[in-house]
């Protein structure tokens, strides 16, 4: 990234464009919040106030630090289409008075194309765990009932939950999984599953009804090709070296791709 952004504001930004995108994904319509991250990455690069034509060339100064922008799209055009078109796509629409049904999907789909090359440029140079980590991760923890756990699952979309187990078979970080809430909640009947839904996570492990899987920790400081070789489909848990117990972020292969 060079000279256009440090470190730390690329990671910001990047992480803005990946939320902005999560949020796509869930809203075949959802375009606005990669519209408004875009606005307001073209104004904090312009440094004042103006629009998204205004924005275009300090914007695509930016993506050009990433293959996809345009030299993939040369060699690929079938496939990819080059970033300044992406941009002036979402740019016309998004001045456009349609904003609901096909023409709103097309707009979603422009966006999040243009998101990923954005995201990619911003990561150029990065090097670290730290900077692909997902920080301040949703955690499980142990008081919480079962219910609470589902429910976080089903909402977010998770496959696996952090937990910090202080008693055996602690203590550490473990990964609580949806196979493992689901085979403790439906391999049973229903009086019994109400039952274990308001059980505690503690409670529902103590008595061996739970699994809980060991987790693999590692270090911020770690380099991204060092941890590539660590992962078994599963994430890997991102701890202060200093206090082991304070989970800084949570790194899936997701997250390097």
């Amino acid at each position: 990234m060079s000279n256009l952004l440090t470190p730390l504001q690329a990671r910001y930004w990047r992480n803005l464009f990946l939320s902005a995108r999560d949020a796509a994904f869930r809203d075949a319509e959802g375009f606005q919040n990669i519209l408004f991250s875009l606005e307001k990455f073209g104004q904090f690069l312009f440094r004042t106030t103006g629009d998204l034509g205004k924005y275009k060339p300090v914007i695509c100064n930016v993506a050009w630090q990433s293959c996809l922008a345009n030299e993939i799209p040369a060699s690929h055009r079938d496939w990819h289409t080059p970033f300044q078109e992406l941009y002036d796509l979402v740019k016309d629409a998004r001045n456009d008075a349609m904003h609901q049904g096909s023409c709103a999907r097309h707009l979603t789909e422009h966006a999040v194309s243009l998101s990923v090359v954005l995201e990619d440029a911003l990561m150029v140079d990065a090097y670290t765990v730290s900077d692909f980590m997902v920080s301040d991760p949703v955690v499980a923890v142990p008081w919480q009932p079962l219910s609470h756990v589902r429910e976080k699952m089903l909402t977010h979309g998770f496959s696996f939950l952090p937990i910090w187990i202080s008693d055996p078979p602690g203590p550490g970080w473990f990964l609580l999984s949806d196979y493992a809430v689901t085979k403790y909640l439906r391999m049973c009947d229903q009086n019994l599953r109400r039952q274990r839904l308001a059980t505690r996570i503690e409670d529902a492990v103590s008595k061996k009804g739970l699994e809980l899987i060991p987790g693999s920790t590692r270090y911020p400081d770690l380099s991204a090709e060092e941890i590539i070789s660590k992962f078994d489909g599963r994430p890997i848990l991102v701890v202060d070296p200093a206090k082991p117990d304070n989970l800084l972020g949570i790194i899936t292969a997701f997250d390097l791709m």
